[in-house]
């Protein structure tokens, strides 16, 4: 059942007239409705107007995409990045470039579909370890480049990625690592992402959305220097409509908000684990905010108490739903409890 509302998300929500905490969605920091960082957006939406129409290979340019992707590329340790207009357009502009020398492409379980070079594209049914080391062991050994695809973490069901397979990956071929970071960046890692995790020498490449947790329209591309250079010539990056550069602005001036909004998230993931009876009907990561459930019912049930969380299907619109609680940086400590208590009351009712 889905449900239509008026006024964009908060920690509360309201259905037919009555309120609701909603525990779904992706604004993991709790910008999106964070009232320091909506007061910076509006000063520079003055400044910068609510959009810069004019490709970035134009004539004229704005000095705040370069300082935005420096500070970016300084954050989670990267040598360059390059912004664009959505996540979806970060990772094609990549796949299609690399397209073009016509690699093996190689896609781990549950790869997204921001980073498919065709439509439709082979996906692993094994689990991430299984594939991994399969992918060791039966790696074709030629003189074809090999473009590696994957999630850092597989955020509809929480499963797990353990890079350390890439360091067992053959030194004489070549190999480009595209690592999809765009649940994990501004959350795991003190919000720095996988890229400093990454030791493998590796050709690697990480893209992210910007729009989850650090509330940016737009998306990244972290790599070396002559990746980003080339990337910034493409025609993907050309002819694309850049972020709002009011956002990036926003951006650079928001630093202690996005670290207060993290200790603020770290805190209510770490009361919510402390209060639930029983952790284990979740599968989550250590270093994330979302718990997946393997039990559509407590949806109903969460949903007859006044509690929203996520209970649909995606990417693909007529697969099976999967059931997710998000927790926010903009939740109360009251709401945490509240949410704590109502599935220890269906834990008590239905294991």
């Amino acid at each position: 059942m889905f449900f239509e509302i008026n006024k964009g998300p908060s920690r509360q929500i309201e259905i037919n007239g009555k309120d609701f905490l909603f525990f779904s969605g992706t604004s993991y920091l709790g910008l999106a409705d964070n009232t320091d960082f909506n007061a910076l957006l509006q000063s520079n939406l003055n400044q910068y107007g609510s959009s810069f129409g004019v490709s970035r290979n134009g004539n004229l340019k704005l000095s705040i995409y370069q300082e935005a992707e420096q500070s970016l590329a300084r954050f989670v340790g990267a040598e360059s990045a390059l912004t664009l207009s959505s996540g979806m357009l970060a990772g094609q502009a990549v796949i299609q470039s690399l397209k073009a020398q016509n690699p093996i492409f190689i896609y781990a379980p549950q790869a997204h579909p921001a980073n498919w070079h065709e439509p439709v594209v082979t996906i692993s049914q094994l689990s991430f370890e299984e594939w991994a080391k399969d992918l060791i062991e039966n790696i074709p050994i030629n003189n074809q480049k090999k473009v590696i695809v994957c999630n850092t973490i597989d955020a509809l069901k929480m499963t797990k990625s353990d890079f350390r397979f890439l360091n067992h990956l053959p030194d004489n071929q070549d190999i480009t690592v595209i690592i999809d970071d765009s649940h994990g960046l501004g959350v795991m890692n003190a919000g720095k992402g996988i890229f400093g995790l990454i030791s493998a020498k590796i050709n690697l490449i990480v893209v992210s959305s910007l729009h989850k947790a650090f509330g940016i329209p737009g998306g990244v591309v972290f790599g070396q220097k002559g990746l980003i250079d080339s990337l910034a010539t493409s025609i993907f990056f050309s002819a694309c409509s850049p972020v709002a550069p009011a956002y990036l602005a926003t951006y650079l001036q928001a630093t202690s908000l996005y670290e207060t909004s993290h200790q603020k998230l770290k805190k209510n993931v770490l009361l919510f684990k402390n209060n639930v009876s029983n952790l284990s009907i979740f599968r989550f990561h250590d270093d994330h905010c979302v718990f997946y459930i393997d039990n559509p019912g407590i949806y109903q049930y969460l949903f007859d108490r006044h509690i929203f969380i996520y209970n649909f299907a995606y990417p693909d619109v007529y697969g099976k739903p999967n059931t997710r609680i998000v927790l926010s940086a903009w939740h109360t400590e009251t709401d945490v409890l509240m949410l704590a208590t109502a599935i220890n009351s269906f834990i008590e009712a239905h294991f």
